[in-house]
């Protein structure tokens, strides 16, 4: 990872978060009996776009294998629990005793990079990823983002934030230049903060 440019960091970074927010929101989703049948046979298809050669892209599936792993450990997928009661397809592949689901086969074996020319939904998320970059990138009364809005919110209806990391971002001088102390106005605020936090919790 030390080898890596800032710009190559922030899209793996960006890029496991957004598949592990893909299969949350997906397990939100088709929550439902309905799609039941949606979940008996899991392909996560990512566009390899600028990973051309193979141990590139071996580099990725092994990085994006970990980063997925250790997420699911901090922050543990949320599955309904109604899946259990009437034996879902997830929790039958991927389930083990007393509730656990266990990610590896997902994480190792169905996780694909592949040229979106060849597949219909990677180019539908191409399009929205484009439309999105679009409105964030000046165009607030772009019609088709509304249009896609209702598709796309994120957690606590939060939305897509689009960062951006370059050599701009980096600090080429000394780290005590960004940081001051606290003045007491500051420092009063803060103990405030944190008695009410206190109070809230008694």
């Amino acid at each position: 990872m030390e080898e890596r440019s800032p710009e190559n960091l922030m899209w793996i970074c960006s890029l496991g978060n957004a598949i592990h927010l893909s299969i949350q929101h997906s397990i939100v989703l088709f929550a439902e009996e309905a799609d039941d049948c949606e979940f008996e046979n899991i392909e996560i298809l990512i566009d390899q776009s600028f990973i051309e050669k193979s141990t590139h892209i071996q580099f990725w599936k092994e990085w994006l294998r970990n980063f997925l792993y250790s997420t699911s450990v901090k922050d543990p997928m949320m599955t309904p629990k109604e899946w259990s009661e009437r034996d879902h397809p997830f929790n039958r592949r991927y389930g083990h005793a007393r509730g656990f689901i266990d990610w590896s086969d997902l994480f190792k074996n169905h996780v694909h990079f592949v040229k979106s020319g060849h597949f219909m939904g990677v180019q539908i998320a191409d399009i929205c990823a484009n439309i999105s970059y679009r409105f964030y990138s000046g165009r607030p009364k772009y019609r088709h983002y509304r249009l896609l809005r209702s598709r796309i919110i994120g957690k606590h209806n939060t939305e897509i934030h689009y960062g951006v990391l370059n050599e701009l971002s980096l600090m080429t001088d000394a780290p005590g230049n960004h940081v001051k102390d606290y003045t007491e106005q500051e420092l009063a605020a803060m103990a405030e903060m944190a008695a009410s936090k206190r109070e809230a919790r008694e």
